[in-house]
């Protein structure tokens, strides 16, 4: 199929399964841990730059606790994903001395691809509506086997206080379906499938529950 749609998306690359794809996408792991940081900064309707002045070292270290999780995660499900730094760097040729720096560069240069990334209006965005629950709980799930996602599942708790409106809706199955494919069945998994419309803090008291 590749070669065959290739000439006709010449930018596009071939992987080696949805998991690496998945994986790879850091997007995520990103938008929610900056809102969570900056939600007194959201809520009080201040303009700042989401990436350079929304990623100070404290941050920064937030985002590579939780893209550290991801990458764990990947290889605990066989797939090799690169790094937050070598994410950035491989998709815009960017990469600081630090994840700051990185940031800032992503913004700030006379290319930078961030320089229009605007910051949510309000809470209700989809960098928390759509990024937690199609995000950030299936990795959570995932993790849960290989016991790799303190920091992504503070971040989900977090959500679920910060941001009531946040629901589950486009959560499935994906653990119980991973783990039922290689015939591994886990130990564990949060309570899937979750109702439309079902509230963060109901899937995480659900998951205490479960223990």
């Amino acid at each position: 199929m590749f070669p065959r749609l290739s000439p006709l998306f010449p930018e596009a690359v071939a992987a080696p399964n949805i998991l690496y794809t998945g994986f790879t996408n850091a997007n995520a792991t990103l938008h929610v841990a900056n809102c969570v940081a900056n939600a007194g900064r959201i809520e009080s309707g201040e303009r700042y730059k989401f990436c350079a002045e929304g990623v100070t070292p404290a941050v920064a270290r937030l985002y590579e606790a939780i893209n550290a999780e991801r990458v764990a995660v990947a290889a605990a499900v066989g797939a090799s994903v690169p790094t937050l730094a070598d994410w950035f760097e491989r998709v815009y040729g960017v990469r600081g001395a630090t994840l700051v720096e990185t940031c800032q560069q992503l913004t700030y240069n006379s290319d930078g691809p961030y320089q229009a990334t605007g910051t949510p209006k309000s809470l209700d965005h989809k960098f928390i509506t759509e990024d937690v629950p199609t995000g950030l709980i299936p990795m959570s799930a995932l993790g849960a086997e290989a016991g790799t996602t303190p920091a992504n599942h503070e971040m989900v708790s977090s959500s679920a206080i910060l941001f009531p409106f946040t629901n589950a809706r486009a959560v499935t199955r994906p653990a119980a379906l991973y783990w039922r494919s290689r015939a591994q069945p886990p130990t564990e998994h949060p309570p899937w499938p979750i109702r439309p419309g079902t509230g963060l803090a109901e899937v995480l008291q659900a998951q205490e529950m479960a223990r």
